[in-house]
């Protein structure tokens, strides 16, 4: 959806949910990773300007928490590469400190606590 769509949006589904939304959509996932990594929000750049989104830390593990729960709604319908499996555990490790206890029972029982089938 372009960028000039977005207050349609707002008003569809409210401020907040937009703003996620756009974050979600928008994050470059090596700076989401980098930002993780040093704790810091505001080096999680817009994938396409190359400029920082301007997110909060909350903003920042939402992120994080709604990347890794698609990786799992993926994992239903698709079987991930090593390569795939080696990145969601990576960005699993990176969010860990972060994440709400919630989302890290349930991703942990997957990334951490089950070894995958080789």
């Amino acid at each position: 959806m372009p960028a000039t769509q977005r207050d349609g949006v707002r008003d569809a589904c409210g401020e907040d949910a937009e703003a996620l939304a756009h974050a979600c959509c928008a994050a470059s996932p090596g700076s989401l990773e980098r930002a993780l990594d040093q704790g810091d929000p505001g080096l999680v750049q817009d994938r396409r300007r190359r400029a920082s989104l301007g997110i909060d830390r909350d903003t920042m593990v939402a992120v994080a928490t709604l990347n890794l729960a698609h990786c799992l709604a993926r994992q239903a319908r698709i079987e991930p590469t090593d390569a795939d499996w080696d990145d969601e555990v990576e960005l699993f490790e990176l969010a860990e400190p972060y994440l709400p206890a919630i989302a890290l029972e349930a991703l942990g029982q997957v990334y951490r606590d089950e070894p995958r089938d080789e």
